[in-house]
């Protein structure tokens, strides 16, 4: 999430009572004659939800929603075809905006000229509507219209699964004369990628080049290049400016001597040398790092629904794995 918008919070917030439906009442509250079963109807019949859990998950949906169970991704989803009206929810334990759309294919963020619904999920199945948004700096409250500034800054903080593909590898393996054995054959639309795990990896041999191992598969389709890799990532350290100015003298002198596992250092270095920033999702905490490549930039925030980047799963400390797909749903 950019730093700009990790510094809007809510201002305004119409309270909804707490209960098994309250995430309907929030989201009724912006029609005439709201009825929550037409939600349901919509999650038990219509075709693009199935296709987006698939049967079995489907099936297994249906029977938690016989119980009366709280509302999940799911019920969001039907609730922007049922509305045909994105809908934004700020999660209060991430601090983060997701965005649900209808348009469920394109994964495409609303323009800036549509109306969106915007709602707070404070704990458990307890939702607010929010009305408006408030900045910590001085221009005062930012309306949630779609001419705000607010929408762009929305737009960039939401990150996306778009991995490099066989155009990205040409490149680089021109740049250093090195054989695409074999090109990705990835050519899909970006899918958001907030509360995604990865379903489907590459296995990368474990050992102590395993991180280097996993970008040589990401560049060229095989793990033997990973040593040129690991050599180029250690001239990137030694006379990049920017990377010296973010860790002690002391890192970089046992990185040189141990020629060890890959750490922080490494992999933000590696981002650099790439021109590609780098997620990695932590099997531990269940949750995805960006390690950005704009560090000469400021940090300029990434767009990754723009710009293809590298998706790697970190299974312990030592051991990475390319990532192919990620989850529709949890």
């Amino acid at each position: 999430m950019c730093d700009e918008f990790e510094q809007i919070y809510h201002r305004h917030k119409a309270e909804i009572t707490a209960g098994q439906s309250t995430y309907c009442r929030g989201s009724s509250s912006k029609i005439n004659d709201p009825d929550e079963d037409e939600v349901v109807i919509i999650v038990k019949t219509d075709p693009r939800i199935v296709g987006l859990l698939g049967e079995e998950k489907h099936r297994e949906h249906l029977n938690r929603l016989s119980e009366n169970s709280w509302a999940t991704e799911v019920e969001i989803v039907a609730s922007t075809l049922f509305l045909d009206t994105p809908i934004y929810v700020y999660a209060q334990h991430k601090q983060t905006w997701d965005l649900f759309d209808r348009n469920i294919k394109s994964k495409t963020p609303p323009k800036k000229t549509e109306k969106c619904i915007y709602i707070h999920h404070v704990s458990e199945n307890h939702y607010n509507l929010v009305a408006d948004v408030v900045s910590d700096q001085d221009q005062g409250p930012i309306m949630l219209n779609p001419e705000s500034e607010i929408v762009k800054i929305r737009e960039e903080a939401i990150r996306y699964f778009n991995p490099v593909g066989a155009a990205w590898q040409h490149g680089k393996c021109n740049k250093w004369n090195l054989a695409c054995e074999e090109p990705s054959q990835y050519d899909l639309s970006p899918t958001i990628l907030t509360n995604r795990s990865p379903k489907k990896c590459v296995e990368i041999q474990k050992d102590k080049n395993c991180f280097f191992r996993a970008l040589s598969y990401c560049l060229t389709g095989t793990e033997k290049h990973h040593q040129f890799i690991r050599n180029r990532v250690a001239e990137e350290i030694l006379f990049n400016r920017a990377l010296k100015g973010l860790y002690t003298e002391n890192e970089f002198i046992s990185f040189i001597v141990l020629n060890d596992w890959a750490t922080k250092i490494e992999i933000l270095a590696s981002a650099v040398l790439l021109n590609t920033s780098i997620f990695i999702y932590s099997h531990d905490r269940q949750a995805w790092d960006l390690y950005n490549k704009n560090i000469e930039d400021n940090l300029v925030p990434v767009n990754s629904f723009t710009e293809k980047c590298i998706y790697l799963r970190q299974k312990s400390p030592n051991e990475y794995d390319v990532v192919q797909e990620v989850e529709t749903f949890l």
